[in-house]
């Protein structure tokens, strides 16, 4: 998905032409290597977005969160964390805390 998100982004970003997404001069860009989908040096994808992001904005955190470009395909990712993955993980630590806080009167002991 987010390879996807990328691969859009670089098409959106070079005039919805894909000649010259592949031809893209930009190196200095944090999604230069990644714009064709491969990863050859194992870069983290939400990692080069969220900097992708800052470089937008000049450098400013604030200006990250606060953006409200919604055609920009990077917008839901601006911040360097997976909107599809929302309330995914700790699952364990929900459960303990649910049992750490029943009664034990309720437990039966055969």
């Amino acid at each position: 998905m987010i390879k996807q998100t990328i691969k859009k982004y670089c098409h959106w970003c070079s005039g919805n032409q894909s000649k010259e997404r592949s031809l893209c001069p930009a190196s200095s860009c944090p999604l230069h290597t990644l714009r064709d989908g491969h990863n050859p040096n194992n870069l983290k994808r939400l990692k080069s977005i969220a900097l992708r992001c800052l470089d937008c904005k000049g450098g400013f955190k604030k200006e990250v969160i606060k953006c409200c470009d919604n055609s920009c395909p990077l917008f839901p990712y601006r911040t360097g964390k997976n909107p599809a993955r929302t309330g995914l993980g700790n699952k364990d630590i929900k459960r303990y805390s649910t049992f750490k806080k029943s009664p034990l009167s309720n437990v039966k002991i055969r």
